[in-house]
């Protein structure tokens, strides 16, 4: 017996041995694309559990074109990652042994020999290179033959959906996403600035696409399948992390509940499913083990989780290491030298990259920006150092400068609240607000979006 409004109910057991047993299971692209990001042993798995639905897995039309779109990009940013790494480890080193070289030790100190750390430091450099050499030849690379894709195409044989019909079908779901994105109705509308920030549209075979409604024509065509196919059990696999598809409720934390009520209402009423879940790639690997016996690794969730984890955001800065902040400070000085010529990354603590110009003094410091209230935390120290550098006399402008991983929105809704709140702004320091792009080359800039 269905409870009033079942689409706000915890399904039961019993709803979940029917799914493991009936549901049609349709994957989003970000799940195909990450089959890329995974080690072969992982990949395997994935693949023997799929082959464990027969006739039970589907993707959108939708799906299908932005996984072959994208999966070369995605290719590119594998290979691209060893000569981050590379980049890393070699600047590292070479960073390393200037500063101590600097201190001059042999001179100034008797008792600090550095000469057997530095041999040891190039041997273990050297043998790791030699061995990332190894690893990349065995990436695959645009120009390859892809082994992968040929075994998607193959799971997914006579189980993709049809194109739309012409322009004005496409129009006519672009005008209905348009106006559900301004009321927040999920999925999708948390991609309102991919238009402005990735480019608005593409042309494939006589049609103009809109990235920014590209979550919601899945859906659309999804539910349209349902309908047309009498599916009445349907399970939905996404790695997307963003509230437009999850429940998402604050209770000690961010707790993901489950989908979205307002799906799983209109897949009954709109797709005629009785029964309606989603996973996310990690969980879709755990309950595979529960419901379906499958042999999963708990390594293998692991590395599940930790590339599904990733935003969108989250994975372009991985691949420049955005964790390891010294990359960040570097591209920055690449921006800043081809403006100023006496750029120079600061051998202090703070801030980052000093700048002397015409007699004054610039002080640039970054800050990764994980979350809004780190975000402010985080800025308001770091106007507070800068303007007190300024006060003192030892620089005559500050700037900071942010990278986020938030939209545009997001993060100016930040900036009247530090202005507000930090009693140390001033009129001398201001907020660059930029991002890392990558070329059609492959190479890494910083681009400022907004001086404020």
């Amino acid at each position: 017996m269905k409870g009033m409004f079942p689409e706000f109910d915890r399904k039961s057991d019993h709803e979940f041995n029917r799914l493991w047993k009936n549901a049609v299971f349709v994957f989003d692209t970000n799940v195909l694309l990450n089959l890329y990001r995974y080690p072969a042993s992982t990949r395997e798995t994935f693949f023997g559990i799929l082959k464990k639905l027969p006739n039970r897995v589907w993707a959108p039309h939708h799906v299908a074109l932005e996984f072959q779109r994208n999966r070369l990009t995605v290719v590119s940013e594998q290979m691209n990652t060893f000569s981050l790494v590379e980049g890393i480890v070699k600047n590292g080193r070479k960073e390393m042994i200037d500063k101590i070289s600097r201190l001059q030790l042999e001179k100034r100190h008797s008792l600090i020999k550095t000469e057997e750390f530095e041999s040891s430091l190039n041997h273990l450099t050297d043998q790791f290179l030699e061995e990332l050499t190894v690893m990349r030849n065995e990436q695959y690379d645009v120009g390859d033959h892809d082994d992968l894709k040929g075994e998607i195409e193959s799971v997914f044989e006579g189980a993709v959906g049809l194109a739309p019909k012409n322009q004005d079908e496409l129009d006519n779901l672009y005008k209905e996403a348009e106006g559900r994105y301004v009321n927040e109705i999920p999925p999708g509308y948390m991609d309102l600035n991919k238009s402005k920030d990735e480019g608005g549209e593409y042309y494939h075979n006589g049609l103009t696409y809109k990235k920014v409604f590209g979550d919601y024509l899945i859906w659309r065509q999804t539910l349209e399948y349902c309908k047309d196919n009498e599916v009445k059990e349907l399970v939905f696999i996404t790695d997307d992390q963003k509230e437009d598809w999850w429940w998402v409720l604050n209770s000690n934390g961010k707790k993901t509940v489950g989908p979205r009520p307002e799906l799983q209402n209109e897949a009954s009423i709109f797709g005629g499913v009785d029964l309606f879940h989603m996973y996310k790639s990690e969980s879709f690997l755990i309950h595979a083990k529960k419901y379906l016996g499958f042999d999963v690794g708990d390594a293998e969730i692991d590395e599940v989780r930790d590339i599904s984890g990733l935003s969108t955001f989250e994975v372009k800065t991985a691949e420049i290491g955005l964790g390891y902040r010294g990359n960040v400070v570097e591209l920055l000085m690449r921006w800043l030298g081809g403006l100023y010529p006496s750029a120079e990354i600061w051998e202090e603590v703070f801030p980052d990259i000093i700048v002397e110009s015409r007699g004054s003094v610039s002080g640039f410091e970054v800050l990764s920006i994980l979350g809004e209230e780190n975000a402010k935390k985080l800025a308001i120290y770091k106007i507070s150092r800068l303007s007190e550098m300024i006060s003192n006399g030892k620089l005559d402008s500050g700037f900071l400068v942010c990278v986020s991983d938030r939209s545009g929105p997001e993060f100016n809704r930040i900036i009247p609240n530090l202005r507000s709140k930090s009693k140390a702004w001033g009129d001398v320091v201001e907020i660059i607000n930029g991002a890392i792009v990558k070329s059609e080359s492959g190479d890494f800039s910083f681009v400022p979006s907004e001086l404020y």
